[in-house]
């Protein structure tokens, strides 16, 4: 018995004429350069010419609207600079082992207080109180005082603020904290201040980190 594959293995392929291929491909040629006549397409020809003349023909049709070349511009500079950031290498710093600050170098209480006090006066001298106002005052003062304090400049030292916006109406009030910490390096500040019409109280907080 005989198999389909059997009977193309015993059959020999007609091998095709030099001069028939030649024929068959410039047919091809032809009939391709007549589609792309036909359709305004140009005949391939070498790549990187023509990704030049395709960046030159976008470059020409964005001059025309001026403002989507700049932002062109722009977005491919910004892709540049992210790239760039990317490809840097993470610098791993070696710890330093020190378990305390220099002499000169450690939070001082009286300066982060009069620098705050500073503040406060500036800040909260013609204050009327209320309660919508001082809400969101209160968060934003805090980071107020939270970027005055690193000014003062205590490497190492994590700054923790906590301020407090209350009426003057006569009335108590008591504030406890508790912190795990270093009494001999770390330290605490707190800042008070009065108007007419309202008190501020913040809590600082510096504690030495390795």
């Amino acid at each position: 018995m005989t198999t389909a594959t059997d009977a193309a293995t015993k059959l020999p392929l007609k091998p095709t004429p030099e001069g028939q291929k030649d024929d068959v491909f410039t047919e091809w040629r032809s009939r391709k350069a007549s589609i792309n006549a036909s359709s305004g397409l140009k005949p391939p020809g070498d790549l990187s010419s023509r990704r030049k003349s395709n960046l030159r023909d976008l470059t020409n049709h964005l001059k025309a609207g001026g403002a989507g070349l700049r932002r062109l511009t722009m977005s491919l500079r910004a892709k540049s600079d992210i790239s760039a950031d990317m490809l840097k290498p993470v610098v791993k710093k070696e710890n330093t082992y020190r378990m305390r600050p220099d002499e000169d170098k450690g939070f001082s209480a009286a300066k982060v207080e009069k620098c705050v006090k500073e503040l406060f006066e500036d800040e909260f001298e013609d204050v009327v109180y209320s309660h919508d106002t001082c809400s969101k005052l209160s968060c934003e003062i805090s980071e107020r005082v939270k970027e005055r304090v690193k000014e003062l400049n205590f490497p190492r030292f994590k700054i923790a603020v906590n301020v407090m916006v209350g009426q003057v109406d006569d009335q108590g009030l008591e504030v406890v904290s508790r912190c795990v910490w270093d009494d001999k390096i770390d330290s605490s500040v707190c800042v008070t201040y009065k108007n007419k019409s309202l008190f501020v109280i913040a809590l600082i907080f510096g504690v030495y980190f390795e």
